[in-house]
């Protein structure tokens, strides 16, 4: 998709201001870079990504899952660890003044 296109995307989402509900916007992983997101932490509208975290560390994440400690033996040989992980953007600067971001996350370990 290119930069025009979701120009397009985010005035028609950002057209919606005078809803009496809040929204919720869904995005595809392939739409999760910082300058997509960044109107839309500024919005104050509720937004997900989903994201696709083939290319991640699969070690680090673990290890975040881990330090977190909310586990559920679902059966012998597989735990799984659920949690949030909450921060700043990785790209964000210190000048963005933008809100925190919650990575809710899944973690499966097969022993």
């Amino acid at each position: 998709m290119t930069v025009f296109r979701k120009q397009i995307i985010l005035s028609s989402v950002f057209s919606f201001t005078n809803l009496s509900n809040p929204v919720l916007i869904r995005l595809d992983g392939g739409n999760d870079a910082f300058d997509t997101l960044k109107p839309l932490m500024k919005s104050g509208y509720f937004f997900l990504v989903k994201r696709n975290p083939h290319r991640e560390s699969r070690e680090r994440w673990l290890d975040i899952a881990q330090s977190i400690e909310t586990c559920e033996r679902q059966r012998s040989g597989k735990v799984v660890y659920t949690g949030v992980l909450t921060g700043d953007h990785p790209k964000a600067d210190d000048f963005d003044r933008l809100p925190d971001v919650d990575q809710v996350f899944r973690v499966t370990l097969r022993l």
